[in-house]
């Protein structure tokens, strides 16, 4: 009888520590998987989001998005498209050409030219740029560049009686610095030197 009732306890010890081991491995499985980060498990980013289904991760993606299903943390912000191009408003500028006559600009050669008062100047990328420009010469002259999309004549005017031209055009997306020049027959010094009768526009972010 004795030796009976120590089988009994033998096999009811031994049960409790099979069931006290497989509760830890359970205990240890599930702890696990509720503090991993789904994104790092899953080969992505840690920090996109923590939880399991449908537990709406805890985590917020780049730009803003949070963690579901599994916490992947899909970012609202990139998938809106938020690296668009967006309209930029306008800007306005007003150039004079003077001749040499007038004394627009003295040159390296010590002599006086005709000249785009200012012939460089700079505007924002993707605004619509507004120019006006007051010739006070008694020729014409242009405002041409092919990279600007823009071939404006300026009809001749006078010191007393300036002609008004305005033309536009969209600034480039692409920043950096965009010849133009005048394509009509005036000064051949200052059709061939930059702040004369030709130019540069410099597109800034």
């Amino acid at each position: 009888m004795q030796r009976s009732r120590r089988v009994v306890i033998g096999a009811a010890g031994a049960t409790i520590l099979i069931l006290a081991l497989a509760g830890v491995a359970v205990s240890a499985v599930f702890g696990n998987a509720r503090q991993t980060p789904y994104g790092a498990a899953a080969g992505g980013p840690a920090g996109y989001g923590y939880g399991m289904m449908g537990s709406g991760g805890s985590g917020m993606g780049p730009g803003g998005g949070y963690g579901m299903m599994g916490g992947t943390g899909a970012s609202i912000g990139s998938r809106s498209g938020s690296g668009a191009a967006k309209a930029r408003g306008s800007q306005a500028l007003t150039l004079v050409v003077r001749s040499d006559a007038e004394h627009a600009l003295r040159g390296s050669d010590g002599n006086w030219h005709d000249a785009f008062l200012p012939a460089d100047f700079t505007v924002q990328a993707r605004r619509r740029v507004t120019v006006t420009v007051y010739n006070y010469d008694d020729m014409p002259h242009s405002f041409t560049s092919s990279a600007l999309g823009v071939d404006a004549t300026i009809p001749a005017g006078s010191e007393s009686s300036p002609s008004k031209t305005t033309f536009a055009f969209t600034a480039p997306a692409t920043t950096g610095s965009y010849a133009w020049w005048c394509a009509l027959p005036c000064d051949s010094w200052a059709m061939v030197h930059d702040g004369y009768m030709r130019g540069h526009v410099t597109v800034r972010a």
